[in-house]
């Protein structure tokens, strides 16, 4: 998988503390992954690690989540 075509995208991302967040994509940790997925109750995480901005303009660091 490619990540770099996220960049520019809105995402949520979920952090190491297992907050969600959502923003636009500003980074892609690795360029290429193979993807893995984990479903968890209220949705499915990644191994697709990502930077993104908030509305706020802060950016934080996490993987992609789904849900």
């Amino acid at each position: 998988m490619d990540t770099n075509d996220l960049l520019g995208h809105k995402v949520t991302i979920r952090t190491s503390d297992f907050s969600k967040v959502t923003g636009k994509v500003v980074q892609v940790s690795d360029s290429r992954i193979l993807l893995d997925m984990i479903k968890h109750e209220s949705g499915v995480e990644t191994n697709v690690r990502l930077t993104v901005k908030d509305n706020e303009g802060i950016e934080l660091t996490g993987t992609l989540f789904e849900g």
